[in-house]
Parts: C-alpha cells; structure tokens; sequence
C-alpha cells in the first residue's frame, strides 16, 4: 500500500531532476516505485523539458501519490533543480536518482537500515553497475569503501557517485547545504569537497551495486566532458589552497592526468608526475587536510600506476620510479616492482 504524503512525513525524499529525459524516464521511476522500502517522497523537478517527460511524470504520479512534480518554467540546471527539490524535501533522508539509471529495489531499506545503524554517516552511496552501452557484462564500478580512503580519493576525483547517494536530510537542511548553482557541471564533486573540508562530512560506500548507471552518448558525463574537465580544474585549484598549495596552470594540468588517469607515454611528464606527487605528500604533512596513511597509500598507487604505463622507455621508467622512490613503497608487492621492471626490460 502507498504511503499517503499528504498527511504522513516521509523517511526518505527520493530527489530526481529531469531535463528532457523521455526515453528511459519510466523505466527510472518504476525502480523507485517498485522499492521494498515504502515510507518515502519522490521529488520529481522537471527542468524545462520539451519532450514528453512531464507526460510520463504525469501518468506515475497518478498511480502513485507518493510523487510530487515540481515544474520549472524554464530550464534552470541540474544544480538549481535539485537545490529546489532538497529545499522542499521532508524526509529524515534524501536519496538521490538519476532519470536515466536504475536502483535495485533494495535499494532505499539497505541504505535506510545503514544510515540509521550508523548516526555520524553523513553521505552514503553504493557501486554501481553500468548498463546500456558498454562492452563486457558483470562490470561493477567498485569505490572505496570508508571514510578515509573516500577523503583520500577526494583530491583527485569524486569516488561517491551521485545518483547513488543517501544524504542525511535533517543535517543538510538544518547547515543549510546546497549546490553550487554557479557550476554546469561536477557539482557533486564540487559539494563532496566542501562537505569534507567545511563540515567533516563522513563519508561511506555500501560495497553491494545498488545503482545501474545508464552509459549513453546522451549521457551528462560524456555530453559535457570538456565542460567538466574545465571545471574541475577550477575546483582542483581550490581545494589545493586550502593544502597550502598554489597550482601553476602546468601543475592543474598534471594534476587533471593524474585524476583522470590519462598518462600518457611521455618521460619528461612522468617526472612532471612525480615531482607534482612528492609535492602534495609533503604539504599534506604539513597541514593534514587528508588522512595521511590512506593519502600516501594513494599516491603510491597513482605513482607506480604511471610508471607502468609509460614502461615503452625502458628502463628509464624505472629509474625514475626509483628516483622519486620518497612517494612510497610500502603499497607496492614485490611482485609488482618485479612486473614493473620485467615491463620496463620486455619493450
């Protein structure tokens, strides 16, 4: 039985933004309907579609009275709508939801059960599983699980992925939390760092692919990707000042491969590479904005993982690997400092 949002406040405010989003809309909305957990709102923002998104919306809520369509009158972005969306939000727990994706339908009772076992979990989120174009089955996008690996990662990229998101709606509303409206694109990197920085956020994954993210050519990550990457450097550059560091555009630049993992076979940017790793683990000491073990754990990983594939200039991959050696060592077997070498040697 539906639970009557009219006169019950929900447990959760299920919060979905759509932009012309037709083709896959009622498939999304369905796996939210279709939840074991029942308690729950679902926030509906609209953002000025001209396909028959509102249609579809429109049919749902008649089905379903735990819909709410919120109908922007012009488009206002991703990051105004769900501004909008958590603003009128009731619910204990806002779970995010992407109009293209799907969420298993234990979905919302396992985050629900998590964050209730677990009062000082700020933001949980899942793996995920791609679905639609992409090669391979059984794929499951696997990120760090606790919170200080999460911090970690946060230097570089978002390891939270956003349609999977749980949110503790009471704390967002009560500090008054919201996205940037300023940013086009990567707005929850953008939020996830200053959650961890301003707030001490917590973080957390539940290690279970609660979400299937659609890939499509039409999907915002690919549609927007040059958008993205200009942007991320704009908050890269941020949250580096705050470790004491002040980015030359060449440094954002290098920062940006090692974030994407883009290394390219290039000796003279690999020693950019490690030049630019020695150089956050020395500020972070410094000023401990990330948890240090799990940072330099990191960036042991990233420095061994660009050596490696940049082993075509043979052993001078290696020497350089062993010249910026202060990065770390302790995350890297013997195994693969032998991998690394035999690569190096077998070009």
């Amino acid at each position: 039985m539906d639970v009557n949002v009219k006169s019950h406040k929900p447990l959760i405010s299920v919060l979905m933004s759509v932009f012309n989003g037709s083709e896959y809309l009622e498939e999304a909305i369905y796996s939210i309907r279709n939840q074991s957990f029942k308690d729950f709102e679902f926030i509906i923002v609209d953002d000025g579609s001209i396909d028959n998104s509102i249609e579809i919306i429109q049919s749902s809520a008649i089905q379903d009275s735990r819909i709410k369509l919120i109908v922007n009158s012009e488009n206002l972005g991703l990051a105004a709508s769900l501004n909008k969306g958590m603003r009128l939000s009731a619910g204990k727990y806002i779970a995010r939801m992407d109009a293209d994706d799907v969420s298993a339908s234990t979905r919302l009772q396992e985050q629900y059960n998590y964050m209730e076992n677990h009062p000082d979990t700020i933001i949980l989120g899942t793996w995920m599983k791609p679905i639609g174009e992409v090669q391979g089955e059984n794929i499951i996008w696997e990120m760090p699980v606790n919170n200080e690996e999460i911090l970690a990662n946060l230097c570089f990229d978002s390891v939270i992925c956003h349609p999977s998101v749980m949110m503790r709606g009471e704390w967002i509303r009560q500090n008054e939390i919201e996205y940037d409206e300023t940013l086009r694109a990567t707005q929850d990197y953008d939020l996830w760092i200053r959650l961890s920085q301003e707030y001490s956020a917590k973080f957390e994954n539940l290690p279970s692919a609660l979400v299937s993210y659609r890939v499509h050519t039409n999907s915002v990550s690919n549609a927007s990707s040059k958008i993205q990457q200009k942007i991320a450097k704009s908050i890269y550059n941020r949250h580096l000042n705050k470790l004491g560091v002040n980015p030359s555009e060449e440094e954002l630049n290098v920062h940006q491969i090692v974030a994407t993992r883009s290394f390219r076979e290039n000796a003279i940017l690999l020693e950019d590479i490690g030049q630019w790793l020695l150089k956050l683990k020395e500020a972070n000491r410094q000023l401990e904005i990330y948890p240090i073990l799990e940072f330099e754990n990191l960036l042991e990983k990233l420095w061994y993982r660009a050596c490696y594939n940049s082993t075509s200039r043979g052993l001078e991959t290696v020497l350089l690997f062993i010249k910026y050696k202060a990065i770390g060592l302790k995350a890297i077997s013997l195994r693969k400092w032998f991998n690394l070498i035999a690569r190096s040697i077998v070009k």
